[in-house]
């Protein structure tokens, strides 16, 4: 089964400072564990294993693999992973600082408030 997540602003942009342990600014992390709870529900109609799946990631879909690994909500949807090129200490998954960037792209749309 391949997935599709968020890309960009859409999907990496953080718009929240303060979040639970159970929450995530991520929306492809979001967009990946919906994906992952389907094939937990609807895998075994074609012939899977809801009980052995195994994430493959390859650069930043590696990194979005690691940061799963670390959410309690996550939990159970996956078994087993592949990290190809690319992890959560990969110095291109760092953003030092997320709340400028927010800044940067609301005043190039023109949204001020």
């Amino acid at each position: 089964v391949t997935i599709n997540y968020r890309l960009g602003i859409l999907g990496f942009l953080k718009t929240q400072e303060d979040l639970s342990d159970n929450q995530h600014c991520c929306f492809a992390i979001s967009d990946i564990e919906a994906a992952l709870r389907w094939v937990n529900s609807n895998i075994a109609a074609f012939g899977g294993d809801p009980s052995r799946v195994t994430l493959v990631g390859h650069d930043t879909g590696a990194a979005l693999v690691n940061s799963l690994m670390l959410l309690t909500s996550a939990r159970g949807l996956f078994h087993r992973v592949t990290l190809l090129s690319g992890s959560l200490l990969s110095p291109w998954a760092v953003v030092t600082s997320p709340h400028s960037a927010l800044l940067q792209v609301t005043e190039q749309v023109g949204c001020t408030t």
